[in-house]
């Protein structure tokens, strides 16, 4: 296989075309179809390139289908030969490896494989049909026999052994596991039986019951059944969907149809005319008959693909996953299960161990009890010391428990209830100088009451104990009281008893109090641990506690969020672990030697985090000792004031900086100006102030969102920072215009480089947050001292500078002038003048009809504006709009002419007249956000308006400026009602990638192309390539700028819909139009067109008459003394001229069966007859004798035109006349 160029870079066409590939994308659908149809000189050898297909049906079918195919790409591109490879799924990836094939068309799935692993791209998108409909998605079919009536559902499928194509099988598995997936059926819920290629095994396996259903691509059952290879009433569809638009049996979603991709090493301009070629290729021809599908198409999204192989974990996406909980779970089941058990285990011997324990204490007392007999004596003695030890013990198990203590002091209280019948009990806690009931038992409600009267009058330290013992006393009983106290026998409340005559409590009374006093002092010191504890661990502070040595020995969670660390990380670490290198060995040998001096030690401190951000803290450090004056520990607490110190930096820098970018402001910029024009002065050196404004920023603004403007700004600044000296300064003067101030400039020269490097850095694309953006700065420049003025004067003249250098067509600098100020100043006075020429009404509409070249009749009208000046008359846009095309003058100006046109219209209506109204929307009004609502509001006053009545325009070139902006404008416009127009279409290079983004409904064909179709084979070529690229997109074609009668014939001939210019009409007043529109007759000529057919199949033929028309032209001015530049050969031999070179390679094989054929062949050959007698006489210096030759050679042409002309409209009778 040869191969006629190197491997060149990765292409991304259409998806991701770099900026300047897609600019050049119609020059070469140009050069494409230019060389393709003149031949030119033939090549000593015929480059070959193989075009592999997937033969999911098998090779020889492949072969069947796609040979017609591969023969018409051979035959559209001359001098390049096709040859097919059919590829089974798994020879793909090999036969890529080894160079074998340069194109491929495959399934989507893998088209996504190679996309991602060959860096293939997709030229065009299949089409099918089926029973006249147009089908570009397929889908996937799940069928089983008819007779398995246990498989109904998709859920029967659950177990079942299911047969497909292969693991990466598109069409025939992972459709339709994508499909079970979405039903709850997993790829392990099923066994898989892959059978290979092509899909009919999987239809013979099903129909053999060696599988209880399959998958196949949609539509396989029904192409077999056609075939005679089965009876479709054998089998039947499982979870069948219903889809009008999709004629087969289908049991999955629909994706698209295949892809035609190019691999990375094709040379991008054989790509580019492939692409043409498919997408010429007549919808529903033999070729595509042949194959089996209907056409081609520009390559349609292939995400829904991508989102199932992602579903799938299919390739690319089959790296790992993240398992879920409940993917651990599964996974681990039966040893978590395990785990589980042994837990049970342990707790089940817990429990029987504390239940021998508890059997073998019951032991212990009976054994007691039944020694009571004998241990009477000793018992009596004891009991006393084992009720204090049960006692005491019942307490501290509440201690334990974190009982209140309201609960601990009635146990407590019942205690002494259940030692003395019939007692008193009240417990009194001692608070903030005040008695309080603890609890309470054996008092009635009135002593009760009694008691909380007479509690709030005791001041525990005034002894006043009798008053509250009194209270208990009566019914016979006896009242002591004992003084409850704490660890440091501090006084902490009162314990009141009265026992009836005959029991004092005087031994247990003690021991009742002590154990009060126990508890309400651990209850205390438990309150103060809880506070102490809350207080470390919700503290804001962070607080790190270390050994005398520094070790750390405890940190608080705010340690750890200041810091990153966590508290195992740090645990046996030194402070040093923080250190941020920013403070020198000095700076902590003070801070330990006060803090051993002082005791404490507290200052601001720079730390390093974990993450490695250094902060600023403010530290405390304390030392703890011990009773006997050692230190122990050493506590630290510390806060992060990093944000303190930020706002403090930020407000000193807010004065002189900007805030969003950094740089000087207009205060700092001043002050620098002045300095460098000091310096300029003792240096005898130049200084350049150079202001600049960034092109095309607020469209990435309206776009993109103000954050993403603000991106922008951020990275021009960081560009211009670091293209600049560090001694230049570079400021920020607000919105999206900065400064640039260049000192120590020796000359011209060195200035110009750098500015250079400027618009350089400026101008290459950005990348906001995967979003790109393009924008360009217009750069205004003075020089000091050539510009002698004061720094206000300097910087004027710079911004007055910046404007002359957007006029000249932005992305450029001008250097200031005094004869530009002053034409500055008229542009700002003609501003002026042109608003008060709007509110004084002096605009006016004129209108240019256009006509549709085949129907004959007048099919709309365009408006264009017109200043009806009272000093100088009627004055065309060209002289006062430019000036106001960047001002808000020109919405307004919009505004007004759409007004206008609407309410012409609606006059012409109310006259019978209907007419389609064109406007011209300046870029700035269509890109303005407020355009859509003004435009929306401006159509509700008119209600009467006919939907596709208005059209608007919008030149190519402003556009591509901001492509998706314009898009959407577009959709919002057609929601409207309106249709929209691309004007001047070719002269801004936009790409199909373009065209295919901006939904618009109309091409116009720029003037210049239109006058340049007579004069060249290029201009011809360009033409009928923009009329191609329209029938392709299905847009209405527009001419413009048509002078004579052969133009708008030739526009007829190629198939363009409408045209305009001054051969038409010239733009005339509203009131003209009634009148010319009666009077409109069409050229006969161009009438001749109107039914006959098109086809990008004949333009070869339009082109090899114009080759015809330059060879004679060529032959008749060698007559009359001018050079011979046709060679004798092709005069000649008539198959040796490009007009006999379409005969032989074209002509015959499209018209050689039509009997007008031989006619032409006929003619042809009369006309090189006349030739080369005019080329024997110019030989023999017989000029007069060739000159007499020119009429008959004139009317052997005539006549091989008229023929070629009936031949194109198929007009078999020779008499009819042009």
């Amino acid at each position: 296989m040869q191969h006629p160029v190197t491997a060149g870079p990765t292409r991304g066409w259409p998806d991701r075309l770099p900026l300047w590939r897609s600019l050049l994308l119609p020059i070469a659908a140009f050069l494409c179809l230019m060389q393709a149809a003149g031949g030119g000189v033939a090549a000593t050898a015929v480059p070959e390139y193989t075009i592999g297909v997937l033969a999911f049906r098998g090779k020889d079918q492949a072969i069947k289908n796609w040979q017609p195919t591969v023969d018409y790409l051979t035959r559209s591109l001359p001098g390049r030969q096709f040859r097919l490879l059919p590829l089974l799924l798994d020879q793909i990836p090999e036969a890529i490896n080894q160079r074998r094939i340069d194109f491929m068309l495959t399934n989507p799935e893998n088209y996504i494989v190679l996309e991602a692993r060959h860096q293939v791209t997709r030229n065009a998108t299949l089409l099918r049909s089926e029973g006249g409909q147009v089908l570009k998605e397929f889908g996937g079919l799940i069928f089983t026999r008819a007779d398995r009536t246990d498989l109904k559902t998709l859920h029967d499928l659950k177990g079942r052994r299911l047969a497909g194509v292969a693991h990466n099988g598109f069409g025939a598995y992972q459709m339709q596991a994508f499909e079970l997936m979405g039903a709850g059926i997993q790829p392990d819920d099923f066994t898989a039986l892959f059978v290979g290629a092509p899909q009919d095994k999987v239809v013979e396996v099903v129909a053999q019951g060696k599988a209880d259903a399959g998958f196949v691509r949609a539509g396989v059952l029904e192409s077999m059944a056609a075939a005679g290879k089965i009876r479709f009433e054998d089998f039947r569809g499982i979870g069948l969907k219903q889809n009008s638009r999709f004629p087969f049996l289908l049991s999955t979603a629909l994706y698209p149809e295949w892809a035609f991709a190019t691999l990375p090493h094709v040379d991008e301009q054989l790509a580019n005319r492939v692409t043409v070629a498919l997408l010429s290729m007549p919808f529903g021809g033999d070729v595509a008959k042949a194959g089996g599908y209907h056409g081609w198409v520009v390559p349609l999204s292939y995400n829904s693909v991508h989102d199932m192989m992602k579903a799938l974990r299919a390739a690319p996406y089959d790296t790992p996953v993240d398992f879920s909980p409940l993917d651990i779970a599964r996974k681990y089941e039966r040893p978590i299960m395990l785990l589980l058990l042994g837990i049970l285990a342990v707790l089940g011997f817990v429990m029987r161990r504390f239940a021998r324990l508890n059997r073998a204490l019951n032991e212990q007392m009976t054994l007691v009890t039944e020694r009571g007999s004998r241990l009477i004596a000793e018992v009596e003695t004891r009991q006393q010391t084992e009720w204090q030890l049960a006692n005491e013990n019942r307490v501290l198990e509440l201690l334990a428990k974190d009982t209140p203590l309201p609960g601990i002091l009635l146990t407590i209280a019942q205690m002494a209830a259940a030692r003395f019948a019939d007692a008193g009990i009240a417990i009194l806690v001692a608070s903030d100088g005040r008695y309080s009931i603890g609890a309470i038992q054996g008092i009635d409600e009135a002593r009760r009451k009694k008691l909380a009267e007479i509690l709030p009058t005791i001041d525990p330290k005034s002894g006043e104990a009798a008053a509250l013992s009194d209270l208990l006393i009566g019914d016979g009983r006896n009242c002591r009281n004992e003084t409850i106290r704490n660890g440091a026998r501090k006084p902490v409340g009162l314990f009141l008893l009265a026992t009836p005559d005959g029991k004092t409590g005087k031994d247990e009374l003690p021991t009742l109090a002590a154990l009060a006093g126990m508890a309400m002092e651990r209850t205390a010191i438990g309150e103060r641990m809880r506070l102490s504890t809350s207080f470390f661990q919700n503290a804001l502070e962070g607080i790190v506690i270390t050994d005398p040595l520094g070790r750390i020995v405890d940190v608080n969670p705010s340690f750890t969020h200041l810091t990153g660390y966590e508290r195992a990380d740090v645990i046996g670490q030194t402070m040093g672990i923080l250190r941020s290198g920013r403070h020198d060995a000095e700076f902590y040998r003070a801070m330990w030697a006060q803090l051993l001096e002082a005791g404490r030690w507290s200052g601001e401190i720079w730390n390093r985090r974990r993450d490695g951000r250094i902060i600023a803290e403010r530290l405390q450090i304390s030392s703890v000792k011990d009773k006997q004056g050692e230190i122990t520990h050493f506590v630290g607490t510390f806060t992060d004031i990093t944000s303190l110190m930020d706002a403090q930096a930020h407000l000193e820098k807010l004065a002189s900086f900007d805030s969003l970018t950094g740089l000087p402001n207009r205060g700092l910029l001043a002050d620098r100006l002045n300095q460098s024009l000091s310096q300029a002065q003792r240096r005898d050196r130049l200084l350049a102030i150079c202001f600049l404004d960034l092109d095309g920023f607020k469209a990435v603004n309206d776009t993109h969102g103000h954050a993403a403007g603000d991106a922008l700004l951020r990275e021009v600044a960081q560009r211009l920072s670091s293209t600049v000296r560090s001694g230049d300064t570079v400021a920020r003067m607000g919105g999206d215009e900065f400064v640039l101030l260049l000192s120590d400039i020796k000359d011209v020269d060195e200035l110009e480089s750098a500015l250079h490097r400027v618009l350089l850095a400026v101008g290459t694309p950005y990348d906001l947050s995967g979003r790109p953006a393009q924008v360009s700065t217009s750069i205004g420049v003075t020089l000091y001292p050539f510009d002698d003025g004061d720094p206000d004067t300097l910087l004027r003249h710079a911004d007055q500078a910046m404007y002359r250098a957007k006029q000249d067509g932005r992305n450029r600098y001008h250097m200031f002038d005094n004869e530009y100020a002053s034409a500055h100043q008229e542009r700002m006075l003609l501003r002026d003048r042109l608003r008060l020429a709007v509110e004084q009404e002096e605009l006016v509409l004129h209108y240019q009809p256009r006509v549709d070249l085949r129907r004959r009749h007048v099919a709309g009208v365009e408006a264009l504006l017109r200043w009806q000046h009272p000093e100088k008359g009627l004055l065309a846009p060209g002289t006062f709009l430019p000036d106001v095309e960047s001002d808000d003058l020109i919405c307004v100006i919009g505004g007004w002419v759409l007004r206008e046109a609407l309410t012409q219209q609606r006059r012409w209506r109310a006259d019978g007249i209907t007419l389609t109204v064109s406007v011209n929307i300046a870029a700035r009004q269509f890109v303005d956000p407020r355009f859509i609502s003004n435009l929306a509001a401006l159509l509700a006053e008119f209600p009467d308006h006919v939907e596709g009545g208005l059209e608007l325009e919008i030149l190519e070139s402003a556009a591509i400026e901001d492509t998706s902006r314009v898009a959407e404008v577009i959709q919002e416009c057609h929601e409207l009602g309106l249709r929209f127009a691309l004007d001047d279409f070719g002269t801004g290079y936009s790409s199909l990638t373009y065209l295919q983004r901006l939904p618009a409904d109309t091409l116009k064909i720029d003037r210049s192309f239109v006058n340049g179709m007579l004069g060249s084979s290029s201009g011809l070529a360009i033409v009928e390539a923009i009329v191609g690229l329209a029938n392709a997109f299905q847009c209405e074609l527009i001419a413009e700028g048509i002078e004579c009668v052969e133009q708008g014939e030739l526009l007829a001939r190629m198939g363009c819909g409408s045209g305009q210019g001054y051969f038409i009409a010239r733009p005339m007043p509203a009131a003209d139009i009634p009148s010319w529109t009666a009077a409109y007759r069409h050229p006969p000529t161009w009438s001749f067109w109107a039914e006959a057919g098109y086809g990008t199949q004949d333009f070869p033929l339009v082109l090899a008459e114009f080759e015809h028309r330059c060879w004679i032209r060529d032959l008749i001015g060698a007559t009359e003394g001018q050079p011979l530049a046709t060679s004798a050969e092709a005069i000649d031999d008539p198959t040796r001229c490009e007009f006999g070179r379409w005969m032989e390679q074209r002509g015959r094989g499209r018209y050689g069966q039509s009997p007008l054929f031989a006619e032409v062949d006929a003619r042809h050959h009369e006309v090189h007859g006349v030739g080369r007698r005019i080329r024997d006489a110019l030989g023999a210096g017989a000029s007069t004798e060739a000159r007499g030759h020119v009429p008959a050679l004139r009317q052997a042409s005539e006549r091989l035109v008229s023929a070629l002309g009936r031949l194109q409209r198929g007009l078999a009778n020779p008499d009819t006349t042009e």
